[in-house]
């Protein structure tokens, strides 16, 4: 039995020293952290000139015997330190250490580590550590891009904690971003269900400048489905719903930029899609369909549901997909054009044979242009 309690008396005290000089994380015991206009960075890291960076500590550091002072800076993707470091100092925890102690030492000069010699700092006395902090300025002379605010928590003599909250900042730069929204071909949004195996068109409006170059994550529940630029035109998703009944969560997260290899949020939004096989979507001229030798539905491709073949885009472009007017379709400009089939203007039994097409017009100008060709040659 002596020789239980001596063993287990050894690694108490092996565990003991060994944690002498570790390094708590801010998570633990110091939890510090940023917020604007009552937003933590923790939730929406978007940062622009106007804002008011307020710190604070979630859990209060007053009582903490062993904190001398705190700092915080901050720093770009390649780690230097833009502008000045902000250091704060307690009067009263100090004053109390200074004269239990009997140290004539510079409580400003105490906590300095070696390595900090080449960056600016200022300090700021508070009269304890529990008081309202100033608010954090970003530099005026910085410019747009990804950075992080790096708290520091000092004791006597060590590094307590360190603590890095990753953020965008954008300047003035415009930065704007709308709802989250479905679409379905030939039947408006205000028809909530979907049916099974449906494609969809998903878009999140981003309105911004030419400082920025934002960026689109999507998720389904957790699962990553899709990611990439706006200016490439990410912000629209063509998905297919599965083919069971039931909510589908689709997710997304807003950049300003492309986000490195840091933890950091953008802005999330999520929107469920309600899938119902008591649902159904028979599409337009659906009653002539019987009729018809060629149907295309636009339902996020370029098939054929009667032959099954496809039109053919010209000039190696990708075909664009917009909403209007509650539903989605193919968008078509002047730099797109489309080959049909080459039977699909022939006469059926010496008659010639009905084109129909439905038509969303979004600009005064030619409505389109059609090219025949036959034994004759090309007329338009």
């Amino acid at each position: 039995m002596m020789k239980k309690c001596s063993f287990l008396l050894i690694t108490t005290i092996i565990l003991l020293n060994a944690c002498e000089n570790v390094l708590f994380p801010s998570e633990g015991i110091y939890q510090v952290d940023a917020g604007v206009g009552g937003t933590s960075i923790s939730e929406y890291a978007v940062i622009k000139t106007a804002d008011q960076i307020q710190l604070y500590f979630v859990n209060s550091i007053e009582r903490d015997p062993d904190v001398r002072e705190f700092s915080v800076c901050l720093q770009n993707a390649s780690g230097e330190v833009p502008g000045t470091k902000i250091r704060y100092i307690s009067r009263t925890r100090n004053q109390r250490n200074n004269t239990e102690e009997e140290s004539s030492e510079d409580p400003e000069e105490s906590s300095k580590d070696s390595d900090e010699e080449s960056v600016e700092s200022s300090v700021i006395t508070l009269e304890t550590f529990g008081a309202v902090l100033p608010a954090f300025e970003i530099p005026p002379t910085i410019a747009v891009g990804q950075y992080s605010l790096v708290f520091e928590i000092r004791g006597e003599k060590d590094l307590l904690a360190r603590t890095e909250k990753p953020f965008f900042f954008i300047g003035d730069a415009e930065f704007s971003i709308g709802a989250l929204q479905s679409y379905q071909a030939d039947v408006s949004n205000t028809s909530h269900l979907i049916p099974p195996s449906t494609t969809v068109l998903l878009e999140v409006p981003v309105s911004y400048d030419s400082q920025l170059n934002p960026y689109i994550v999507w998720y389904r529940g957790s699962e990553k489905i899709a990611e990439g630029r706006i200016a490439e035109g990410a912000n629209r998703l063509l998905w297919t719903v599965p083919d069971n009944d039931g909510f589908q969560i689709i997710r997304t997260e807003t950049f300003p930029f492309r986000p490195g290899a840091s933890p950091i949020r953008g802005k999330t939004q999520e929107l469920k899609l309600p899938v119902s096989s008591k649902s159904t979507n028979p599409g337009y001229f659906a009653e002539q369909a019987d009729s018809f030798s060629h149907w295309y539905q636009f339902r996020g491709t370029l098939s054929d549901s009667r032959s099954g073949s496809d039109l053919e885009m010209t000039e190696g472009r990708i075909p664009r997909w917009a909403p209007a007017a509650g539903i989605y379709g193919l968008a078509v400009g002047k730099q797109d054009s489309y080959a049909f089939p080459a039977d699909a203007f022939e006469t059926k039994g010496g008659s010639p044979r009905i084109f129909s097409m439905r038509i969303k017009i979004f600009s005064d100008g030619t409505l389109c242009t059609v090219l025949l060709e036959g034994e004759k040659g090309t007329i338009e």
